[in-house]
């Protein structure tokens, strides 16, 4: 493990590492998603008490932190979770019928889907997420209260 000097804040932690828990919120951004990071408790989707404003897609990680002197030294990220996606989910086919196949999103989600069928989440703020293996897709973000596990 790399631990890397970021940053000066009281600690607890007397020099061995710790292993921390965080959500990562995806926006929408201009060219690239927007992330937001929070540290949290633990890693079940239920226990998140606030989901920032068109977060499109939530996913959790661990990171080991110590504390020298009065630096907290920072590992690198690990153990990162599916993806959970607020949206519907669309085949591929019905992707040609709204958009056409000559469109950029049915070739983005035809190259970039993952498995035989591919399938293309428009997401509650409004964009498109090719659906990779061990997505968890939620219509609603109140939906996020049923996942109750640690994942």
């Amino acid at each position: 493990m790399t631990l890397n000097p970021v940053r000066s804040v009281p600690s607890t932690n007397k020099g061995s590492p710790m292993l921390k828990h965080y959500a990562t919120f995806s926006m929408p951004g201009t060219f690239f998603s927007e992330d937001e990071e929070i540290e949290v408790k633990d890693r079940i989707p239920a226990h998140l008490s606030k989901i920032p404003k068109d977060t499109y897609a939530i996913y959790f990680w661990d990171r080991e932190e110590a504390k020298k002197g009065k630096e907290v030294l920072l590992g690198d990220e690990k153990n990162e979770s599916v993806r959970i996606i607020f949206g519907t989910m669309h085949t591929l086919e019905e992707i040609a019928k709204l958009h056409g196949k000559g469109s950029k999103l049915y070739r983005n989600i035809k190259n970039n889907g993952d498995g035989k069928k591919k399938l293309g989440i428009l997401c509650i703020p409004g964009n498109w997420q090719a659906y990779q293996k061990g997505d968890v897709v939620l219509a609603h973000y109140k939906d996020i209260k049923s996942l109750t596990e640690a994942i």
